[in-house]
Parts: structure tokens; C-alpha cells; sequence
């Protein structure tokens, strides 16, 4: 069940993206602040209201399954970028895009069939949540310090940082579904976890922006898009306490099929269709036009 609610958030939230950018296009013939422009948009105030069933549907999901199955779940996302992309691009879609959508989809059914997780802890200790904080924090740091040495690399690595950070909100949000869970939705705000997510919310924000406007938007959404479910399966495992009950052939099996995944993120990432919808607002990228 938790699988499917997480899939089922995937596509609610991407298609609230695809909304509100539909209403930022609207919003931009109105007079005024950009705010306010954007709270008098029908359309705009649709996505937002999507995008907030979609991050619930996310809490519930982390909060009835495991970290790690629950993130691989969401990595459907990208499928369904694609054709929320095609919209709001305006977009032709090419057969390549329809490999790379095959590619995600059966790598995504193998790693959740044959990688089968055994959940663990509710809640990490503080010990191991100052220890994981840590280590994220300096990763992150050093990635962006690089990111803006070395140009070349830079949408890959900022998109690195940003998904590590992904994963650990992720981690973050299940921690708090254990709150709201045991002692109800007021206790959170006694928490620390709560005020941590939001704080590594607006960093990612910030790093995703970095990433996209760094002029390789394939390589940004390919390091946001696989850095997210490789990081929460990383703390799935050392501070969840989850575990794989796979064995023998079966890792075989996910190997494959985590490889396919991985493969038809970096084939989806380099979608016109993809590339346009997250391009900055100021870039234009020319894309194929849809058939009448």
C-alpha cells in the first residue's frame, strides 16, 4: 500500500508542477507584484493545493512503509515529468523518450519486487541523527564548494547536493510521521525534526536552482533525480536499521534492474520536452512543436 501511495503522490505533486507553471505563464499578463499575481491565478492556486495533497500523500506513504521502498517508489516522478513536460512545453515526444520511460518503469517494478526491504526503526536515536546530519552537511558543502571551482561539472554536482538533501528531508519526514503518529500533529512543533526539514527544504530549493541554471540541464536532473533515492536508502539502511531480505539470484534481479532505472533517468533528463519545462524562466529552449 505504501508503495502505491507513494506513486500515486509522484504523480499528484509532478502535475501540480506542471499546473503551476501553466499559471505563472497566466499570472505574468496581470498587473502587480509577482505575488499577488499569482494568489489571483485560479490555475497557480490549483497547483499549490495539488502540490500540498501530493507532499501529504508523501508523509502518509513514508509513515506506512520503508524509507528506502518508499523513495524508490518516488523516482516515478520522472515518468511522469515526461508527459506533464509535453504540456506545458508544448512539446512533441520522441520515441528515445518512450524508451527511457520503459527503462524507468521496469526498473522501478524489478528493484521494488526483488529488492524486498524489512522496515526498522520508527525514529533514530539523536546519536545517529547528529551523526548523519553531519556527514550530509559536508558532503553538501563540498559539493557545491566544487560545483563553483569547476564549471564544467557543476549542474551534476549542485544536482548531487540537491538530491542528497532530498533524501534527507525524506528521512527526516518519516521521522516525523512517528511523531504525529505516537503523540499527534501539535508535538511536531516541539521537535527539532520539523524545523530541519524546512531549513534543508530551502537549501535544496536553492541548489536545484543553482543546478538547472548551470547550463547542463540534463546532467542537473539526472544527479537531482538519482541522488534522492541513493541517499535515503543509504540512511534507510545505517540509521532506519532496514534491511534487504533479497537473496541469491533475486540481487542479480535488482541489480538489473536498479541499472535500467538509472539508465532511463539519464535518457529522460535529456528530453526536450524535460529540458524546456525546467529551463529558467528567462532561457528559451527550442523544442519540436506538438502535431495538430
Amino acid at each position: 500500500m505504501a508503495i502505491v501511495i507513494a506513486v500515486v503522490a509522484s504523480f499528484i505533486y509532478t502535475g501540480s508542477i506542471a499546473i503551476q507553471q501553466v499559471g505563472n505563464l497566466r499570472a505574468e499578463d496581470k498587473q502587480g507584484p509577482t505575488v499577488l499575481r499569482l494568489l489571483t491565478t485560479p490555475v497557480w492556486l490549483l497547483g499549490l493545493l495539488l502540490g500540498l495533497v501530493g507532499f501529504g500523500l508523501h508523509f502518509v506513504a513514508l509513515g506506512l512503509g520503508s524509507l528506502i521502498e518508499v523513495q524508490v517508489a518516488q523516482t516515478s516522478q520522472i515518468i511522469f515529468m515526461l508527459p506533464f513536460s509535453a504540456w506545458t512545453a508544448k512539446a512533441a515526444l520522441e520515441r528515445r523518450e518512450l524508451v527511457g520511460t520503459a527503462l524507468v518503469a521496469v526498473g522501478l517494478v524489478a528493484s521494488i519486487v526483488f529488492g524486498q526491504v524489512r522496515e526498522g526503526i520508527d525514529q533514530p536515536d539523536g546519536g545517529a541523527w547528529s551523526l548523519a546530519l553531519a556527514v550530509t552537511a559536508g558532503i553538501v558543502v563540498v559539493l557545491a564548494v566544487v560545483a563553483r571551482l569547476v564549471h564544467l561539472f557543476a549542474a551534476a554536482l549542485y544536482g548531487a547536493a540537491a538530491g542528497i538533501l532530498y533524501g534527507f528531508m525524506a528521512a527526516l519526514m518519516k521521522d516525523i510521521t512517528a511523531t504525529i503518529s505516537g503523540d499527534g500533529l501539535a508535538a511536531t512543533f516541539g521537535e527539532w525534526q520539523l524545523y530541519l526539514l524546512v531549513g534543508c527544504g530551502l537549501g535544496a530549493i536553492v541548489l536545484q536552482q543553482l543546478a538547472l541554471r548551470s547550463g547542463h540541464l540534463s546532467a542537473g536532473l539526472s544527479a537531482i533525480s538519482v541522488g534522492t533515492p541513493v541517499m535515503s536508502t543509504i540512511l534507510g539502511i545505517t540509521i532506519f536499521e532496514e534491511t534487504f531480505t533479497t537473496d541469491g539470484a533475486e540481487w542479480l534481479a535488482y541489480g538489473v534492474g536498479v541499472a535500467l532505472a538509472i539508465g532511463g533517468v539519464f535518457v529522460l533528463a535529456r528530453s526536450p520536452a524535460i529540458v524546456a519545462a525546467n529551463a529558467p524562466v528567462e532561457e528559451h529552449v527550442p523544442v519540436a512543436p506538438v502535431a495538430d
